[in-house]
């Protein structure tokens, strides 16, 4: 049922499929796949594709390894979730912001709060992806 809502669109159920891509839960692990499905959920403004996104940047997980954009994905992530939710955020935003400077990490932030979700708003991290898979 996920995958057929995943695939009819809803970005829910596109980061949770990215998610299990990512982590090998009740799929075959394909981290190129999660890269694929977080993006389409990200693409729709769903902060937990667009962490999942910072976390491969982060740690060089189907991304190739970026502080500054796992800095700027985690801060569109944070800025997208309702204030109340973004508890479950902070640690590995908090963890991500310490690899860059104060200066790097306020950029990130203007620069995410720029940042509008679409089609195509995401097509750097598809040819990251693709580029770290070759």
């Amino acid at each position: 049922y996920l995958s057929k809502a995943a695939e009819a669109g809803d970005a829910t159920a596109q980061a949770k499929l990215g998610y299990l891509y990512f982590t090998g839960r009740g799929v075959a692990a394909d981290l190129h796949q999660g890269v694929v499905w977080s993006v389409k959920a990200g693409e729709q403004g769903d902060a937990e594709a667009l962490m999942n996104i910072a976390h491969s940047y982060a740690v060089g997980q189907a991304l190739p390894k970026d502080a500054q954009k796992a800095a700027f994905y985690a801060s569109i992530a944070v800025q997208r979730t309702p204030p109340l939710q973004r508890a479950r955020y902070t640690q590995i935003s908090n963890t991500i912001m310490s690899q860059i400077s104060i200066d790097d990490a306020k950029k990130s932030g203007t620069k995410a709060a720029e940042w509008r979700p679409g089609a195509h708003s995401l097509d750097a991290v598809l040819s990251d992806a693709t580029k770290a898979k070759s």
